[in-house]
């Protein structure tokens, strides 16, 4: 993200999720549940951890925050709340214990939406996207190559295509 503005707009919001946003009571159900949080032990991988992240990229992005907040500082939350935003597995758990209903899953595609919108995109994301419209792969290897790949495979078990049949 070097380079760019350590701002993100958030108008892909719908009007709904802006409600959301305000609605959430950050009773932490969403991190009993979130394997997110569990693997990486930390609340920006799960939507209270984002919302408040968002909060604190709105709080040092506006008015005289915005003017006497250092453009580090701005940049290092920001960072923080995209790789949070891109953490979370989409699973959906914590849709279905939220107290408030909100919609978390549509509610993080849209913070994504944003952040592409933006032009922040986490930097494995950006090399992945740089491959494929290079190589059309996304391992960067040449695709006129393809075929060959087949000789940096293992063999195959012998038995691969035999099937066993179904108990019923």
């Amino acid at each position: 993200m070097d380079g760019k503005s350590p701002d993100i707009e958030f108008g892909k919001l719908t009007p709904r999720q802006r409600l959301e946003l305000d609605a959430c009571t950050r009773c932490g159900e969403c991190v009993r549940v979130c394997d997110s949080f569990k693997a990486a032990g930390e609340e920006r991988a799960v939507v209270k951890g984002m919302i408040q992240g968002m909060r604190s990229l709105q709080r040092n992005g506006h008015g005289l925050a915005r003017i006497f907040s250092r453009q580090d500082k701005r940049r290092a939350i920001l960072e923080r709340f995209i790789g949070g935003v891109y953490s979370c597995t989409l699973c959906g758990r914590c849709t279905r214990v939220c107290p408030v209903g909100i919609e978390t899953r549509q509610l993080v595609f849209s913070l994504r939406e944003n952040i592409v919108a933006s032009h922040h995109v986490p930097a494995n994301l950006a090399m992945v996207k740089d491959a494929i419209e290079e190589e059309h792969n996304v391992f960067k290897f040449p695709n006129q190559e393809r075929a060959t790949w087949i000789d940096f495979m293992e063999e195959p078990p012998d038995d691969i295509l035999e099937k066993e049949t179904a108990e019923v």
